[in-house]
């Protein structure tokens, strides 16, 4: 055998091991995913939209928490450990093609939020806080509106919503659009771009500035991390994907003037997704709310989840007060 050939055998050793060595981490790392997300213990009520699972934990004041994009009950949860741990009782259902809710035929943020209103009766639950994040506070928003008998409060958490004349985030170039989409319809490559660029994947699915996230204390960072790793299996989350992307680029206009229970929003001035313009618009057009947008932190507070989550217990001990 020459000299030659021993190297090209050699190096298709290299790479069948290599081959080899990532479908084991990703078939190891799957495996926890899905570990992960089935170690919630879930409930499924049946609506006349449908199925909705979600999990229900606590003993206190009930808060519905709405998750963001590319979430599901585990980020519904996450976002509302703080209220958990101040003795709330939080219910955070999976939005339609999310996890163990699958997609109606009605299915735009209106039809989300009166199915959520039936999950409520199902659950036995009169009044609850709404705390809607990103593109889950469009159905909050609809649930406020709709149901202003059955929302003790409403938190608007990075508000998502663009209607008509709202400046909607800047797009994307065609072949960020391509790798992200292509990426989103993908467990593997979704995996392997967090594998193989973490910080870019973060500043791109957080709409935050890399540097913030570089400069993270370690708790932030496993924080952030934890945030996107949930978006894995991506699998189970495609349809719910792809409905929003629907829904908010035309987004079901809420009459905003008829909310009238106290309102609560939030969001930072650099949040790439613009959500700091559309918390003003909220803020302008329901009647006493609150508006507290910080000067940094991006879609998720880097660095200023505590001030956000002090804000929140110091709104909410004053809106449950008996008056």
């Amino acid at each position: 055998m020459t000299r030659r050939s021993i190297l090209g055998l050699l190096a298709m050793t290299a790479l069948l091991v290599a081959v080899i060595y990532v479908a084991l981490q990703f078939r190891a790392d799957m495996k926890a995913a899905r570990t992960a997300v089935n170690g919630y213990a879930t409930l499924e009520v049946d609506t006349s939209f449908g199925r909705i699972e979600l999990v229900d934990q606590g003993d206190g004041f009930p808060v519905l928490s709405i998750h963001g994009t590319g979430g599901g009950f585990d980020q519904g949860t996450a976002l509302a450990e703080a209220l958990l741990q101040n003795d709330y009782r939080v219910i955070a259902p999976s939005r339609f093609g999310y996890l163990g809710t699958p997609v109606p035929e009605r299915n735009d943020a209106v039809a989300q939020a009166d199915a959520f209103v039936e999950m409520l009766d199902a659950l036995g639950i009169e009044t609850t806080v709404v705390m809607g994040t990103s593109a889950g506070a469009i159905t909050a928003l609809h649930f406020a509106a709709r149901h202003p008998e059955r929302t003790a409060a409403l938190l608007a958490m990075v508000p998502a919503y663009y209607p008509p004349g709202q400046a909607a985030p800047e797009p994307w170039s065609p072949l960020k659009t391509w790798a992200v989409t292509t990426a989103l319809q993908s467990d593997f490559l979704f995996w392997a771009g967090l594998k193989l660029f973490p910080s870019r994947v973060l500043a791109t699915v957080l709409a935050t500035d890399s540097g913030l996230i570089e400069a993270a204390d370690a708790a932030e960072r496993t924080r952030l991390h934890a945030l996107v790793g949930m978006i894995v299996p991506i699998s189970a989350r495609a349809d719910g994907l792809m409905l929003d992307a629907q829904n908010t680029a035309a987004p079901s206009v809420v009459d905003l003037a008829s909310i009238t229970v106290p309102t609560f929003i939030a969001s930072a001035e650099d949040d790439h997704y613009r959500t700091a313009d559309s918390a003003r618009l909220l803020a302008r057009a329901i009647t006493g709310a609150e508006l507290l947008i910080t000067p940094d932190g991006g879609h998720v507070w880097v660095g200023r989840s505590g001030e956000i989550e002090a804000a929140v217990a110091a709104f909410l001990e004053q809106a449950l007060s008996p008056p």
